[in-house]
């Protein structure tokens, strides 16, 4: 059956100009969401589509389609590392919310999606620098991947599920964490409102989820197409412009607390969003 838009639930079966060989994307004229209407099923992300394999394989990708460009690519990366300080948005926005939820002596963080837990293990390190203890939590569907993020969660208290976002989600208590990251990762999720809403649910009232997701507006997109940095088939399976990104949030029972020019710059490719759940518990 084919996947209806993730935020309207309608189906959308006209076939965009953007989809890739076997992959489907549809785009929603009710929401502005570009979705791919047949993502592979959650075992596959396990192993076959599993992040550290399909990264790999789109970098390999690009350089043979356009190694002109590519080579300019990490050359002006190379050039923004060297003279532009580099910044930290995430711990950023985690101690703004920390500090918006009264300073708490224990920062309990979920990290959906995390990867090689490489981001939370510094966060947690920096907290640390200034007398705060955040434990690190995370839900990671790859095998490998959850097998190195656990070692690095478990020694500051933390630990890593292995299984899909919203299962894994499920697993703690409601109301016991006061925030959640979904860094790079909502564009990989067939169901980001059944995910959200769990997030929800879980966080302490006034908790923060804090998103980032490629930006499908951006003028790069615009102006590459087809050849745009966010495509990425199969396991991008939402491509979110920042309004189809605040409906997703709204949908699902949480507040947008930021989303300002800074977040949604234009020329950049990603974009950022700061939701909060209900002040007070129902």
């Amino acid at each position: 059956m084919p996947r209806p838009c993730p935020v309207c639930q309608q189906a959308h079966p006209h076939r965009s100009p953007y989809s890739r060989g076997e992959w489907n994307l549809c785009a929603c004229p009710a929401t502005g969401l570009s979705y791919l209407e047949n993502p592979p099923a959650y075992a596959a992300l396990e192993t076959e589509f599993a992040f550290e394999v399909t990264y790999q394989q789109e970098q390999q990708r690009r350089r043979e389609a356009e190694p002109m460009w590519s080579r300019l690519s990490d050359f002006m990366k190379d050039v923004r590392r060297l003279l532009l300080p580099r910044r930290n948005k995430f711990l950023h926005l985690a101690r703004e919310a920390w500090r918006r939820q009264g300073r708490p002596a224990e920062f309990r963080v979920l990290d959906i999606g995390c990867g090689w837990g490489n981001m939370l293990e510094a966060m947690a390190t920096a907290f640390a620098e200034g007398g705060v203890r955040l434990v690190p939590f995370g839900v990671e569907i790859s095998k490998e991947l959850h097998r190195i993020s656990s070692a690095r969660f478990a020694p500051l208290g933390g630990r890593v599920i292995n299984a899909p976002a919203t299962e894994g989600i499920r697993q703690f208590a409601g109301e016991t964490l006061h925030c959640a990251l979904l860094s790079s990762y909502l564009e990989h999720e067939v169901a980001p409102g059944e995910v959200l809403s769990a997030l929800r649910e879980r966080l302490v009232p006034a908790g923060r989820v804090l998103i980032k997701v490629p930006n499908f507006a951006s003028w790069n997109r615009h102006f590459r197409g087809a050849k745009w940095c966010g495509f990425r088939f199969p396991d991008h399976v939402n491509y979110y412009t920042p309004d189809a990104l605040r409906k997703q949030v709204e949908q699902a029972g949480l507040s947008v607390a930021r989303m300002d020019w800074t977040d949604v710059f234009p020329l950049s490719d990603n974009m950022y969003l700061v939701a909060a759940s209900p002040e007070k518990s129902v």
